[in-house]
């Protein structure tokens, strides 16, 4: 577990609010990224259980106090406030940095391999003899578990992404690829990002992570009807959010 969790807290009529960047640690980057201008205290919360804040001018430690108080009074643990963190972003579309505060065995790489599974089956009602989808699926655990090499992943991904191609391809007219396709092609993709999030340990990955995620809920929205499309999606991402949760909390 990280030794700090940082962040920035504003006094509204509503009372405190509080904001994070993506890495969970960055004051700065939290005001930047959410915009802030005000009065804006920083926050860190050891994994001590330790509370501080960074006074400003002339500003006694009965302010520290307050702000430990109603932080306390709000949150029961520092990971109840960085579970909820992880939520607001991942509602947001951001993938934060949250394996330094979960428990041992926690891999985003996993939650990304759930991702692509669970609209698999929209690839494989469109395309039921073709395995490459699924087999990129697999390689990912594989390589996660040490049976296969990076370079044999990268393979199967590529597998993938020519069956994520060829979907889009496979209709011949403007009427079947936009009712069939779309959604097949976002499924496939959703494996193919994920291989790629697996593979590779650059900012790159963390775009294609987030790209896996986004495939996935638009292979929903795509398989559903033009009216229902929107709340197809957004119950893909809630299913996503939910499970990370429960991934976060070894359930």
């Amino acid at each position: 577990m990280s030794d700090f969790f940082s962040f920035v807290v504003m006094s509204t009529k509503e009372g405190l609010q509080y904001f994070t960047d993506k890495s969970l640690v960055s004051h700065s980057s939290a005001i930047s990224l959410h915009r802030l201008v005000g009065i804006i205290r920083e926050i860190e919360w050891d994994n001590k259980d330790n509370i501080s804040l960074r006074l400003l001018v002339n500003e006694s430690e009965s302010v520290q106090d307050y702000f430990e108080t109603e932080i306390r009074k709000s949150w029961a643990s520092r990971q109840a406030l960085v579970n909820n963190e992880i939520e607001k972003h991942l509602r947001a579309g951001r993938l934060p940095d949250i394996t330094k505060y979960v428990k041992t065995g926690f891999d985003w790489r996993l939650c990304l391999v759930a991702f692509a599974e669970h609209v698999l089956p929209i690839f494989e009602s469109r395309f039921p003899n073709d395995n490459r989808v699924r087999n990129c699926i697999q390689s990912i655990r594989d390589f996660i578990n040490g049976k296969i090499t990076k370079e044999e992943l990268i393979t199967i991904r590529k597998a993938a992404y020519a069956a994520a191609y060829a979907a889009t391809y496979a209709a011949t007219d403007a009427a079947a690829y936009a009712a069939t396709d779309d959604a097949a092609y976002a499924a496939a993709y959703a494996a193919d990002a994920a291989a790629y999030a697996a593979a590779y340990a650059t900012a790159y990955a963390a775009a294609h992570a987030a790209d896996a995620a986004d495939a996935a809920a638009y292979a929903a929205a795509d398989d559903a009807t033009y009216a229902a499309a929107d709340a197809s999606r957004a119950k893909e991402k809630q299913w996503q959010i939910d499970y990370v949760l429960s991934a976060i909390k070894g359930k």
